[in-house]
């Protein structure tokens, strides 16, 4: 009888051990099914704007309005441009384009 009651207690032991490492791989499988992709292409455009928030905010680089060509990024947006193409059209970066925009009020999606 004492065997027996050992038994039980360890199978039982061992299909909550098995319940929780099944637990544990779904939370785990959860996590590296993030869009790393994405998650670094975010990174990368978050530095290229702080890289831009930096250089408009320093003063030793000239006036705001020669580094970037305001008026004819507005024009071109206005027109249907996407700020991907702008900023290509312009020789400045996507986030420069896209922050300028959103500075003067524009809706980016």
């Amino acid at each position: 009888m004492g065997k027996d009651v050992i038994i039980w207690l360890l199978l039982t032991l061992d299909l909550v051990l098995i319940g929780l490492i099944f637990w544990f791989y779904l939370k785990i499988k959860r996590f590296l099914e993030l869009p790393w992709d994405e998650v670094k292409e975010s990174i990368l455009r978050a530095e290229e704007l702080v890289r831009t928030l930096e250089r408009l905010g320093n003063p030793s680089q000239g006036p705001q309005s020669s580094s970037l060509p305001t008026e004819e990024a507005i024009a071109l947006f206005k027109k249907g441009f996407s700020p991907k193409e702008i900023a290509r059209k312009l020789g400045i970066s996507q986030g420069e384009v896209e922050l300028l925009l959103k500075s003067k009020g524009f809706n980016i999606e």
